[in-house]
């Protein structure tokens, strides 16, 4: 089973150097990146999870460190488009 991690740099320093990483450990728990936020000046990033058994929608502030893990229950069928 292949494990993920999301790494964000900043493309905008000199040396390209790594803001953060988002990493739900365990052996089997995965992040991978969907989209960053569209408005600009937003460094929000969307990223899917699986650390609860399931794929699940998570918006992540790299630069802030601040996740919130949606309730799946409060979006309905998005988590087909993930």
């Amino acid at each position: 089973m292949r494990r993920y991690t999301t790494l964000v740099f900043d493309a905008g320093a000199e040396a390209r150097e790594a803001v953060a990483e988002l990493n739900d450990g365990g052996a089997a728990a995965s992040v991978e990146p969907v989209a960053f936020a569209p408005l600009p000046g937003d460094g929000r990033l969307l990223a899917s999870s699986n650390t609860s058994g399931a794929v699940r929608p998570v918006i992540w502030d790299a630069r802030g460190g601040e996740r919130l893990d949606l309730d799946l229950r409060m979006i309905g069928s998005a988590q087909t488009a993930l």
